[in-house]
């Protein structure tokens, strides 16, 4: 109970002076409200079993004003010693608007996670529904390519084929991002060509 307070103590309170304290008890209903009574007696047992083997004890509260409005606050309680009788000091601090703005910034990681794998998703099943025609297109191009063409439509079919396949790596670019962010990326080691990456290059632009 309350012995002894300062201004800020009535202020934190909402009292108009040290008598309207004095010999109360604070309210401590607990954090969270998923935590029992049973739970929350043993919460008390702790600070108390560490007050009196002398120790600093420091934890979060949430205390109840006397006009009834609640509050979140962080409690240093130090024990010591008055003529024989043990005694504890608290500091108390408020932390509603630092809970609340943890809270807040919770909630809006959140939604930016949420926001993040519908995105994933997204790209994804596209890049899955787009991959699916395009492998079409540069089938009938190899396939073109094996019958009796000029060389002018041998080259048109040519650019189809390699511009398909351009793009297919493009997609494929898009599901890695999807990957990473899923955490499942995976890095192979394959070999390069420079000479064909180049002709490619060429054939997409020299028109």
């Amino acid at each position: 109970m309350f012995v002894r307070c300062n201004q800020a103590a009535l202020t934190l309170f909402g009292a108009t002076d040290e008598s309207t304290l004095l010999g109360l008890k604070p309210q401590l209903p607990p954090m969270s409200p998923y935590m029992d009574e049973d739970t929350l007696e043993a919460k008390r047992a702790t600070f108390v079993d560490k007050l009196r083997r002398g120790e600093v004890v420091q934890f979060e509260w949430r205390y109840t004003r006397l006009d009834g409005t609640a509050f979140d606050a962080e409690v240093v309680a130090i024990p010591f010693v008055v003529d024989g009788k043990p005694q504890e000091c608290a500091i108390i601090q408020d932390i509603t608007a630092r809970k609340q703005t943890q809270a807040a910034n919770l909630l809006a990681q959140h939604a930016a996670e949420t926001a993040a794998h519908a995105k994933s998703r997204f790209l994804a099943n596209m890049s899955h529904e787009i991959r699916t025609p395009m492998n079409a297109v540069i089938g009938m191009a190899h396939l073109a390519l094996k019958t009796d063409l000029n060389a002018r439509q041998r080259d048109y079919v040519k650019k189809i084929q390699q511009a398909g396949l351009h793009l297919l790596g493009i997609i494929n670019d898009v599901l890695d991002f999807s990957k990473v962010e899923a955490g499942k990326m995976t890095v192979d080691r394959i070999e390069l060509n420079l000479y064909d990456v180049l002709d490619n290059v060429a054939s997409l632009v020299s028109e």
